[in-house]
C-alpha cells in the first residue's frame, strides 16, 4: 500500500466514525424531542 491509500483509507474511516457520532447525536436529540412533547 502507497502513502496515498493509506491517507484515503484514513479519510474514509473519519468519514464513517463521523456518520456515527452525527447518528448517535440526531438520535439522542429525537429522544429529547419525545420527551418534552
Amino acid at each position: 500500500m502507497n502513502a496515498k491509500n493509506v491517507r484515503n483509507n484514513i479519510k474514509m474511516g473519519g468519514n464513517i466514525i463521523h456518520a456515527k457520532d452525527l447518528y448517535l447525536l440526531i438520535s439522542i436529540r429525537l429522544e429529547l424531542d419525545m420527551d418534552v412533547e
